[in-house]
C-alpha cells in the first residue's frame, strides 16, 4: 500500500509528503491531459489534409476542446474532493482513450466537436491531479518548472514520432488511436499517484499559490 498524502509540519510540502516517485506520478498524468497542445498541429492538421473538416471547423473543434479543458479541470480541482485521486486518474485515462478513439472513427464536424469536447474534459481533470499536488508543495515554482519540462517533453516526443511514422502510415486516425494507447498505458502509472491528496489549511489555500513564478508555471 502506498503512503498516502497525510498531513505533515515541514519540509517542502505544506500538507503530505508524497514520495518522488508520487510526484513524478501526478506530474506524468498531468503531463497526459495537456499532450493534445504539442499534437494539435500534426492531428488537427491531418485532418484539415484529409478533408474531414473545413478551415472555420477546425477551428471551432481546437476552441471547443480548449474550453473543455478549463472546465474539466476546475470541475475536478474545484467541485470534486482529493480523494480517491488513484480512481479518479484511472476514470479520466479511460475517458479520455474513448475520447480519442471517438475522434479516430468520427464523421463531419459535429461529431469532431463532440469527441474533443469531451477529451478536453477528461484532459482538465487529469491536469487538476498534478496542478492539485503542485499546490500543496511549499516549493510550487520548482515542481511547477518539472512539471513543464515533463509535458514539453512528452509533447516533442510523441508529434515526432506521430508526424514521422504513423501518421503518413495511418492518417489522422492512427495518431488519436495511438493517443489513445498512451492513455491506457499510462493506467499503471495512475495506481502511484497518492490515493488521497490531504487538505490544505485555510489560511494557506491560496497563499503559497498565487504568485507570479508559480502561476506562470502551472499556466505555461
Amino acid at each position: 500500500m502506498v503512503t498516502q498524502a497525510g498531513e505533515t509540519d515541514g519540509g517542502d510540502w505544506l500538507v503530505g509528503n508524497p514520495s518522488g516517485l508520487q510526484l513524478a506520478s501526478a506530474l506524468w498524468i498531468g503531463s497526459v491531459g495537456l499532450l493534445i497542445l504539442g499534437l494539435q498541429p500534426v492531428l488537427l492538421g491531418a485532418l484539415y489534409t484529409e478533408g474531414h473538416v473545413t478551415g472555420d471547423e477546425l477551428a471551432l473543434v481546437a476552441t471547443a476542446e480548449m474550453i473543455a479543458i478549463a472546465i474539466g479541470s476546475g470541475v475536478v480541482a474545484m467541485a470534486l474532493s482529493a480523494r480517491n485521486m488513484r480512481w479518479k486518474s484511472a476514470i479520466l485515462l479511460l475517458l479520455l482513450a474513448a475520447a480519442n478513439w471517438w475522434t479516430a472513427h468520427a464523421a463531419g464536424a459535429n461529431a469532431l466537436i463532440g469527441a474533443r469536447s469531451l477529451a478536453g474534459l477528461a484532459e482538465g481533470g487529469l491536469v487538476a491531479i498534478a496542478t492539485e499536488l503542485i499546490a500543496r508543495s511549499r516549493r510550487a515554482e520548482r515542481i511547477g518548472g518539472y512539471f513543464v519540462t515533463v509535458q514539453t517533453l512528452a509533447q516533442c516526443a510523441l508529434a515526432l514520432t506521430l508526424a514521422l511514422y504513423v501518421v503518413p502510415v495511418a492518417g489522422a486516425s492512427g495518431g488519436f488511436l495511438a493517443l489513445g494507447v498512451v492513455c491506457l498505458a499510462s493506467l499503471a502509472v495512475a495506481w502511484i499517484v497518492p490515493d488521497d491528496y490531504a487538505d490544505l489549511p485555510k489560511e494557506e489555500h491560496f497563499a503559497n499559490v498565487l504568485t507570479p513564478g508559480s502561476i506562470a508555471a502551472l499556466l505555461s
